[in-house]
C-alpha cells in the first residue's frame, strides 16, 4: 500500500520559502563561475612566466635584448657590443673519485665581445661540438671535494676559460658563467640474487 506523503506543516513551507528567496540567480552564479576561470588563468600565467620561468635579468621589458638559436647555442645580443652564449642542453656529468657516487649539473654561459663568434660558430657547428666535448671531459676531470669546498667553482670557471679561449677565433672570450649549478649524490643500484 502507497502511503500519501504528509501534509507539510507551516513552519517548514516558511523555512523552504526562506531557502528559496535566499538563493542566487543563474546568471550570478555563472558570473561567479566565469570570475573564478578567470583568476586561475591569470595565476597560471603568473605561475608559469613569473615565478618558475627562470630570470637572470636578461630579456627583462625594457631592455632591447634580443634572443638567436644558432648551431645549439643560445645567443643572446646585448645594447652593446658583449653577447653572451647560452650552452644547451646543461651538462650533467659523473664527478671524478669517490667511485662516481656525485654528480653535477651545470647550465654554462660564454660572455664574448662580439657578434662575430656567433657567425663563426654557426659557419663551423664541429668546433661547437669539440667546445662542448672539452667542457664535459673538464667537468669528469674534478672531484666533488675540489668543487664544492674553497674557490673549487671560480678555479673551474678560469680553467674553463683558459680551455675555450683557443676556439674563439673571432672575438675573445671575457668570462665563463654558471647560470645553474647543483651537485647530486647519485643512489646505487640494489643487488639482487648472488
Amino acid at each position: 500500500m502507497v502511503q500519501e506523503p504528509k501534509p507539510r506543516s507551516k513552519k517548514q513551507r516558511s523555512f523552504e520559502a526562506e531557502l528559496k528567496a535566499r538563493r542566487l540567480p543563474r546568471f550570478v552564479k555563472m558570473l561567479i563561475v566565469l570570475f573564478f576561470i578567470v583568476l586561475f588563468a591569470i595565476g597560471a600565467w603568473f605561475l608559469t612566466f613569473r615565478v618558475i620561468a627562470p630570470s637572470d635579468g636578461v630579456g627583462e621589458q625594457g631592455s632591447s635584448i634580443q634572443d638567436v638559436s644558432i648551431a645549439g647555442f643560445d645567443f643572446i645580443r646585448g645594447e652593446g657590443k658583449r653577447v653572451f652564449i647560452h650552452v644547451k642542453p646543461p651538462l650533467i656529468v659523473n664527478l671524478a673519485g669517490a667511485d662516481g657516487r656525485y654528480a653535477v649539473r651545470v647550465q654554462i654561459r660564454l660572455e664574448v665581445d662580439n657578434r662575430s663568434v656567433a657567425d663563426d660558430l654557426n659557419d663551423h657547428p664541429a668546433k661547437y661540438h669539440r667546445m662542448v666535448d672539452l667542457m664535459l671531459r673538464t667537468l669528469k676531470s674534478k672531484s666533488y671535494a675540489e668543487l664544492a669546498y674553497g674557490d673549487g667553482i671560480e678555479a673551474l670557471k678560469e680553467e674553463l676559460h683558459a680551455k675555450l679561449s683557443p676556439f674563439i677565433a673571432r672575438g675573445r672570450l671575457i668570462r665563463v658563467l654558471f647560470q645553474e649549478l647543483y651537485f647530486a649524490e647519485v643512489l646505487p643500484y640494489a643487488r639482487v640474487g648472488n
